[in-house]
């Protein structure tokens, strides 16, 4: 973050884009002695990678904050877009300091526990302070949102994954208008709407369907009685996978 705002403090005075990827707190967890021992005297008990995980989550809490309090500092907080989220659900097993809540799966699964994380924008000239929303989005799309926020337009047909938010920050979007398609390890899954269709090995063909609005825990597999909803999900990841495939050859890319 150090660099980061080194980075900023010198192109303060034009417009800027700075991503900053934190370590913290994948594992090997490393913090702070002070910051282990704030937790360490609160809970006697915890053992080592709970001291350090807690210690680590501090740390990045206090570095996002020295982000936020140098942007007022040089008069361009109000005006300036701040995007935070996690990669993937926790690492571990459920005796690991991270938490899915109640949802299914953690990091290395497709189950919502795995990919479905928090996402924070703040940007106070153009977001109202508070505002929630149960849109799905993801990390694939802040190209095109910056794309549409700076008016400009793709050069070439080359595909994009991703949709603008700008309608989000406006309030005007209520569902996200395309899916999202996941694959890692040879689990594939396919977001759309209310719908999830996953696959924890592609190549056994043996879909499971969620309606993540009345399931989010994924608890009843609808395979069964939205046959043709589900053939059609799969179709649709299908070419989203050949497409991936295509980019990552350079075929397009």
């Amino acid at each position: 973050m150090d660099r980061a705002l080194d980075f900023i403090d010198k192109h303060r005075k034009n417009p800027f884009l700075a991503v900053v990827w934190f370590h913290a707190p994948h594992l090997p967890c490393v913090a702070s002695q002070e910051d282990t021992d704030n937790y360490a005297a609160v809970d006697p008990k915890l053992d080592g990678l709970h001291l350090n995980y807690y210690g680590c989550v501090t740390a990045l809490d206090r570095a996002v904050g020295k982000l936020r309090a140098r942007l007022r500092k040089l008069g361009v907080a109000e005006n300036t877009l701040v995007a935070f989220c996690s990669d993937n659900g926790p690492e571990g097993n459920q005796n690991a300091p991270g938490r899915q809540g109640h949802f299914k799966g953690r990091k290395r699964s497709l189950y919502e526990g795995g990919v479905r994380v928090p996402s924070l924008l703040e940007w106070p000239a153009r977001i109202k302070p508070g505002t929630t929303s149960k849109v799905a989005t993801c990390t694939v799309d802040y190209f095109p949102t910056v794309l549409d926020l700076l008016g400009i337009e793709m050069p070439d047909d080359r595909p994009l994954d991703g949709i603008s938010l700008v309608p989000l920050f406006d309030g005007v979007m209520q569902t996200r208008p395309s899916p999202l398609g996941f694959h890692i390890r040879g689990q594939a899954a396919w977001h759309d709407g209310d719908w999830k269709a996953y696959c924890s090995k592609v190549n056994t063909h043996e879909w499971e369907l969620y309606n993540l609005k009345d399931d989010p825990h994924e608890k009843k597999n609808r395979a069964a009685d939205k046959l043709l909803k589900l053939e059609a999900m799969v179709g649709a990841w299908e070419k989203w996978k050949a497409s991936v495939e295509a980019s990552d050859q350079g075929v397009d890319y």
